[in-house]
């Protein structure tokens, strides 16, 4: 390996380290702002995880993304660069989908809402996958 394809797949390798990090801080930072008749509350995706488990989903999908891309960067083979990028697709996938879920609820009434936000954080999230997909796509493998 040369050393300008060796520092490659170190920047690709960061990049996915910097996009898995923002993932898994914004997790805990507040996604939604919901406005009630009584006032207002922040949720952040741990204490929505705390309502429905599968938002721990986006923990693991953010370390799956790491351990696949950490794998490529040592031992160089396909597989695990696919795996790293069908993980931040899902990731991506998953947190939109999260959107679509919170959106159709809060529109549907449910209990003296009078209106909702979304945090920057929550926009961060799916940045952060988006940065971990592109990455992934960096890195270099032998095959």
């Amino acid at each position: 390996m040369s050393k300008n394809q060796f520092s490659t797949n170190f920047t690709a390798f960061w990049l996915v380290l910097l996009g898995t990090c923002i993932s898994v801080c914004c997790f805990f930072l507040p996604w939604l702002k919901v406005k009630l008749l009584v006032g207002s509350m922040n949720e952040s995706g741990f204490e929505l995880s705390s309502k429905s488990s599968v938002l721990w989903v986006v923990i693991a999908l953010a370390v799956i993304i790491e351990l696949g891309s950490l794998f490529t960067l040592i031992f160089k083979r396909k597989t695990m660069k696919r795996i790293a990028i069908i993980a931040s697709v899902l990731g991506i996938i998953f947190i939109v989908l999260i959107y679509f879920s919170i959106t159709s609820e809060m529109q549907s009434g449910v209990k003296k809402v009078i209106g909702y936000e979304f945090h920057p954080a929550f926009w961060a999230e799916i940045a952060g996958f988006g940065i971990a997909l592109l990455g992934t796509l960096f890195l270099r493998t032998r095959e």
